[in-house]
C-alpha cells in the first residue's frame, strides 16, 4: 500500500494553521475513508457525502454551511485543500473524531498511511479505486477478465532448475494449448470415472433443501479451477431457477488457455442466463488475498466480496493442492456463511483397521489414474519447457502421510525424469500429487478452522461432494503456529 507524503513528517495538529495544505492526496484518502467508514463501502459516494458525514460525526455547524461544502467540493476533486487553512482544520479534526467513534487509531498529522490507522482492506481498497485513475478493462469474447499471473515458459524451467520440494506447481502443466484441449479427453474417458461421479455428487447438493436454504442470500460465485462448463451450466440452471436476482459469476484459474476454453464453450452454448454476470480472473486462487484484491481492483460494478460468498470446486483440484494452506488461508479471509462445494474421496473407515481394505483401496487409487489420455496429457504439459526434455515416467506410488493429527492420510504421487539438454543432468520432479484421507479426520481438521459440514451426497464410484460452511473461528486455535505445522506435514509427505 502506497503511503502520501504532505510537507514534513513532523506536521502535527498544532501546526496546522501555518501549514499550506494543497495537493494532499492523503487527505484526500482520510477523507474518503471517513465517508467509506460511515456510508458502507460504496463506490459511487462523493465530497458531498463526505461532507455530510464530517457534519454528522463533529456536530459542527461550519461544516454544515454551504460556502464550507462548495469550496471543499471545488478543490478535493482536483487534490487540492482549499485556501483557507482553517477549512482543512476542521475537516482533519472530523476526522479524528470519527476515528475516535470506531475506535479506531486517530491521525496525528495528514501523512499517515490508512494501514497505521487500522482501515479495513475493504475500505483501503474502496479508497484506491476511488482515487486512482481507472484502467481499461480487458474482456476475452466479451467476458471481462483481469489478469494476476503471468507465466512465462521458462518460470516452469526455472522450477526445475530451482525446486525446493521437487513438485512442480500443477497449473504449469496446463499453460499448453494441447494440453488444456487433451483435458477434454481426459473427463471424457470411460477410465476416468471421478469426473462424471463429481457431477453426480454436484447434481445431488444443488437438489437439496440445505442448499436451496442458503444459495438465495448469495451474488458472487466463484469457480476455483475451470473447464467443465457442463458443470458450470448445471449450477447456472439452479440459480436461474431459484432466484431472478442478478449475481456474478467468476471463473478463477491460472490457465490462460483453460480459461478461454471454458469462455468459448459458455459463448457457443445455446443457453441463455440473463441474470448473470460472467467474469474471469487468470490468478492462483490458493492466495485469496491476491484473489480478492484482483477482483475489487477490476470488477468494481460486481458484488463486494465482502459479502457472503459461494465458492465451487468441480474436479479433484482440492486433493492435488496443499489442503491445510489451502483453507487455513481462506478461514482469514472469509465471511462467516460463505459457502464452498467441492468432491472428496475417503478412505473407507473400514481400513482403519482392515489392513486388506486397505491395500484394495490403495490399489484401486492407482488404477484410477492409469490410463493413456492421463498420461498424453502430462506430456503434452512438459511442451513448455526449454531446456528440458522428459526422459521417463516413473510408475505413481501411493503412501502414507501425516496430516493434521493424524499419519493415516494417503498421498498418490506421479513423477518423472527430466533431462537437461545443456548438461544432460537427470532431474526427478513430481508432476502431481493428490490426497485422501479418513472421513472423521478431515472433517475435525475442517472444524479446527472454522469450516462445518452441512450436507453430503451419496458415494459415486467412490467420490462424495461436500457442502461446507464458514462459521467462524474457535477461540484458541492457535492459527499460526497450527499452519506452520501443517504446511511443515504437506511438505514431508
Amino acid at each position: 500500500m502506497a503511503t502520501y507524503w504532505v510537507g514534513r513528517r513532523e506536521i502535527i495538529e498544532t501546526k496546522m494553521a501555518k501549514k499550506t495544505l494543497s495537493n494532499s492526496e492523503n487527505f484526500q484518502r482520510l477523507a474518503y475513508a471517513v465517508g467509506f467508514l460511515y456510508r458502507g463501502t460504496q463506490r459511487n459516494i462523493g465530497p458531498s457525502d463526505i461532507c455530510q458525514v464530517l457534519f454528522e460525526v463533529t456536530k459542527n455547524a461550519h461544516m454544515n454551511d454551504s460556502s464550507y461544502k462548495d469550496n471543499f467540493r471545488k478543490y478535493f476533486d482536483a487534490g487540492k485543500m482549499p485556501p483557507n487553512n482553517k477549512n482543512g482544520e476542521a475537516i482533519f479534526l472530523a476526522i479524528k473524531a470519527a476515528c475516535s467513534q470506531r475506535e479506531l487509531k486517530a491521525p496525528r498529522s495528514y501523512d499517515v498511511d490508512l494501514e497505521g490507522i487500522g482501515f479495513s482492506n475493504e475500505i483501503i481498497y474502496a479508497v484506491e479505486d476511488k482515487l486512482n485513475p481507472k484502467r481499461q478493462q480487458l474482456n476475452y469474447d466479451g467476458v471481462p477478465f483481469a489478469v494476476d499471473v503471468h507465466i512465462d515458459p521458462l518460470d516452469i524451467d526455472a522450477q526445475v532448475r530451482n525446486r525446493t520440494t521437487g513438485e512442480l506447481k500443477a497449473h504449469l502443466l496446463y499453460q499448453s494449448p494441447v494440453a488444456a484441449a487433451l483435458w477434454d479427453k481426459v473427463k471424457t474417458s470411460p477410465f476416468y470415472p471421478l469426473h462424471n461421479a463429481c457431477a453426480k455428487g454436484l447434481n445431488y447438493i444443488l437438489r437439496q433443501k440445505s442448499w436451496a436454504d442458503r444459495c438465495r442470500d448469495f451474488d458472487a460465485f466463484f469457480i476455483l479451477g475451470v473447464g467443465a462448463w457442463a458443470k458450470d451450466k448445471l449450477i447456472l440452471q439452479y440459480l436461474r431457477s431459484s432466484s431472478s436476482k442478478q449475481i456474478a459469476y467468476v471463473w478463477v484459474d491460472a490457465s490462460f488457455e483453460m480459461l478461454r476454453r471454458t469462455i468459448k464453450e459458455k459463448v457457443n452454448s445455446q443457453d441463455s442466463f440473463p441474470n448473470v454476470r460472467f467474469a474471469a480472473m487468470r490468478a492462483d486462487f490458493e492466495y485469496p488475498s491476491k484473489l480478492r484484491k484482483l477482483y475489487m481492483d477490476n470488477f468494481l460494478s460486481f458484488p463486494e466480496f465482502s459479502k457472503k460468498k459461494v465458492f465451487f470446486i468441480l474436479g479433484f483440484t482440492l486433493s492435488n493442492l496443499n489442503e491445510s494452506r489451502f483453507f487455513v488461508e481462506y478461514s482469514t479471509h472469509c465471511q462467516q456463511g460463505d459457502l464452498f462445494v467441492f468432491p472428496m474421496q475417503f478412505i473407507p473407515d473400514a481400513a482403519k483397521k482392515d489392513s486388506d481394505a486397505l491395500e484394495k483401496f490403495k490399489s484401486n487409487l492407482l488404477s484410477s489414474y492409469q490410463f493413456d489420455e492421463g498420461t498424453e496429457l502430462a506430456q503434452a504439459g512438459f511442451g513448455f519447457l526449454q531446456s528440458y526434455s522428459l526422459k521417463r515416467f516413473l510408475g505413481a506410488e501411493v503412501s502414507s502421510f501425516a496430516f493434521y493429527n493424524t499419519s493415516s492420510s494417503l498421498t498418490i504421487k506421479f513423477s518423472a525424469d527430466l533431462e537437461s539438454s545443456h548438461d544432460n543432468l537427470v532431474t526427478r520432479v513430481i508432476t502431481a500429487q493428490s490426497s485422501r484421507h479418513y472421513k472423521s479426520d478431515y472433517l475435525d481438521f475442517l472444524k479446527k478452522f472454522g469450516f462445518e459440514l452441512i450436507d453430503c451426497s451419496p458415494e459415486y464410484d467412490g467420490a462424495q461432494t461436500l457442502l461446507v460452511e464458514y462459521v467462524g473461528m474457535r477461540s484458541g486455535s492457535g492459527i499460526q503456529s497450527v499452519t506452520k505445522e501443517l504446511n511443515d506435514d504437506f511438505d514431508k509427505g
